[in-house]
């Protein structure tokens, strides 16, 4: 999805002179936005599997690793509804009118 979102971002910066500036550059912060957004989450689901990788290999550190999983997981929880906002404000856009 996040890669679906730098194409559809880089889609509209190459249309964009075809557009009123004041809506373009909306939608592309929009999806600018969004594109971030998703890169922390797959950031955060990536170091909860790393974790979870580590805390098998080495029992020893396994409190530790499950304590990171755990913010790890509360980050994404509380980022959810963000992540909704961003979603919905590039889902159902307005076309620019002229």
């Amino acid at each position: 999805m996040r890669i679906a979102a730098k194409k559809m971002r880089y889609a509209t910066e190459f249309f964009s002179s075809l557009y009123p500036r004041k809506g373009g550059d909306a939608y592309i912060a929009h999806l600018s936005a969004l594109q971030d957004e998703l890169g922390y989450w797959n950031d955060t689901v990536v170091g909860d599997g790393l974790l979870l990788e580590l805390s098998r290999q080495r029992g020893d550190l396994a409190a530790e690793a499950g304590y990171a999983r755990g913010y790890l997981a509360s980050v994404r929880k509380n980022e959810d509804e963000r992540l909704r906002q961003l979603w919905a404000e590039v889902a159902s856009p307005r076309p620019p009118r002229h």
